[in-house]
């Protein structure tokens, strides 16, 4: 009896076993069923969900070094500014897009839906009230700017109402602010949005296109540009994991950005100023009591430590507010202030034709000159210092100045400002008298007896000055200048490469104008301006000479 219930009991294990082990079996039979629809059927859709959520990281931007005149006067800085940004979230449809600016609208003063799609850069914008497909200009998981300066209102209202308004949030970016002073503003310069200089072709930032955002602000004239790898700082980032559509689902390291290195320049911002203000009151006395000073509206001044070298002011008048271009200017008032931008004591710097625009002022530029100009009669003590050191002349040199110098074949000639004749001249009495006939008698006997090679003893002197040669001042687009006087030596010889004045001898009233050693009078400058108003091409050859600023050890040099 007891070995029946064993041999049933042993039945009912065997059974049970059989059933664990089936169960068993099936499961894992399950199992391997499910992985093989995961790793064969559905396995290239999973390794595509899964290269779509990839790492991307986002640009913190380093706040921009601050420019300080000698003395630590603030001249360009940095202010916080709140500003509205979004990013796209995961699941927002074009819609969603559209109910968020009508909402953001009626938050952020001064906006309106179709402007802020356009900057929330979604892929869509609004065109006759409905939304239409456009390219977008930087990556989803990016944050856009959609108004700086948030008020406390609008800054509470961001606060309260994050439900309401997905992928909106308020942050404190950098913006640059310019003196209200406007000190030495074309010396200093401006920045402007990397994308901007990119489409200029300026080769620096073609060269380090990888290390900016197309909205970062760069320098792209003056200071700003000078020392733009030192004002910049480095870059941080943060780097988030971003899901299929690009939209951040979380962030997984943040490393914060170095700011720029600050400035110090030599400009002393009072003799800045004072440089500055005077030029602005003196030109309107100027042009009401000298009639041929009618039109003048330009100045350009340069003060330098003599021993020293360091530039303490650089005037180029008119200015203009730099701030302008924080944000961009637009048309109207691009065209006003375009005439004061160029740094007219480096480079050529337009005529201010305001408040004429468009065709009308473009005409009038064409008759009068620009900043850079012949140099005139300052050449002149550098003229006999040459004919001293070459002893073309003595210091007790005396010559009878008869108010007309004719040299070569005797039918060119050079007369002193309005035909004055001065009578017996020294050395120093024919610099104080700014004689030209004097000047050009040392032209000719230098040309006779040096020759084809005069013009080079010409221009050694010329560039042992700092004329003809660059200054050295560390700010782009300084201008080259141009030495007329070797285009005449080649064209014409020696003698009308270093004759005095402008020649225009009889029947050659096409012969271009000679580069002076000694300046000209008023009757030749009014003929020549003549004869520039006719031929823009021509005053552009004349307008060479510049405007020596020299260089500096210390710092930035303007």
């Amino acid at each position: 009896m007891n070995r029946e219930i064993k041999e049933k009991q042993k039945v009912k294990l065997i059974v049970r076993l059989n059933i664990v082990l089936f169960l068993a079996f099936l499961a894992f039979s399950l199992i391997i069923l499910r992985l093989a629809d995961v790793q064969i059927l559905k396995g290239s859709e999973y390794a595509k969900l899964t290269a779509e959520r990839a790492y991307q990281t986002e640009v913190i931007l380093a706040p921009r070094g601050s420019i300080y005149d000698r003395n630590g006067r603030l001249i360009a800085h940095n202010r916080a500014s709140f500003v509205a940004v979004f990013r796209e979230t995961e699941g927002m449809s074009k819609d969603d897009y559209l109910r968020l600016a009508e909402k953001l609208e009626q938050v952020l003063a001064g906006t309106d839906k179709a402007s802020l799609l356009k900057r929330m850069d979604i892929g869509y914008e609004l065109k006759d009230g409905r939304l239409v497909e456009t390219a977008r200009m930087s990556p989803a998981y990016m944050e856009k700017e959609l108004k700086r300066d948030l008020s406390p209102e609008e800054l509470a209202y961001i606060a309260e109402h994050r439900s309401e308004l997905p992928g909106i949030s308020a942050v404190t970016r950098p913006v640059r602010v310019y003196a209200s002073e406007q000190v030495a503003v074309q010396a200093i310069g401006y920045v402007r949005p990397f994308y901007v200089a990119d489409q200029l072709g300026l080769d620096f930032y073609r060269e380090q296109k990888d290390a900016y955002l197309p909205n970062q602000m760069v320098g792209l004239d003056g200071v700003e540009r000078s020392y733009e790898e030192a004002l910049r700082g480095k870059n941080g980032y943060r780097l988030y994991l971003v899901g299929a559509d690009q939209t951040a689902l979380h962030q997984v390291q943040e490393v914060p950005p170095q700011p720029g290195y600050d400035v110090h320049v030599t400009i002393d911002q009072r003799v800045q100023l004072e440089i500055r203000d005077y030029i602005k009151e003196f030109l309107p006395k100027l042009r009401r009591t000298i009639p041929d000073a009618t039109n003048a509206k330009g100045a350009y001044a340069v003060a330098m430590e003599v021993k020293t070298g360091k530039v303490v002011a650089m005037v180029s008048y008119p200015e203009y507010d730099p701030n302008v271009w924080v944000d961009g200017p637009d048309q109207a008032t691009y065209e006003q202030i375009q005439y004061a931008v160029t740094n007219g004591t480096i480079r050529e710097a337009p005529y201010d034709v305001r408040p004429k625009t468009g065709e009308a002022a473009v005409q009038e530029n064409y008759k009068h000159p620009k900043s850079i100009v012949p140099a005139g009669s300052v050449v002149k003590p550098l003229t006999v210092m040459m004919g001293l050191s070459e002893q073309l002349i003595d210091p007790h040199d005396q010559w009878f100045d008869p108010g007309v110098y004719h040299y070569g074949k005797g039918s060119d000639k050079i007369r002193n400002d309005g035909g004055r004749a001065y009578g017996m001249l020294s050395p120093e009495k024919a610099i104080q008298k700014s004689s030209n006939t004097y000047m050009a008698r040392i032209g000719e006997r230098l040309a006779e007896r040096e020759g084809a090679a005069a013009a080079g003893v010409l221009q050694r002197y010329y560039h042992a000055f700092g004329l003809g040669v660059p200054t050295g001042v560390d700010l782009p687009g300084e201008s080259g200048g141009t030495e007329d006087y070797l285009v005449m030596d080649k064209q014409y010889g020696p003698l009308a490469a270093i004759g005095s004045g402008f020649i225009w001898p009889a029947g050659a009233d096409d012969r271009p104008a000679a580069r002076p050693i000694c300046g000209h009078n008023r009757q030749q400058r009014q003929t020549a301006e003549a004869a520039d108003r006719r031929s823009p091409d021509r005053r552009a050859r004349r307008n060479g000479a510049r405007f020596s600023t020299g260089g500096n050890q210390y710092g930035a040099a303007a």
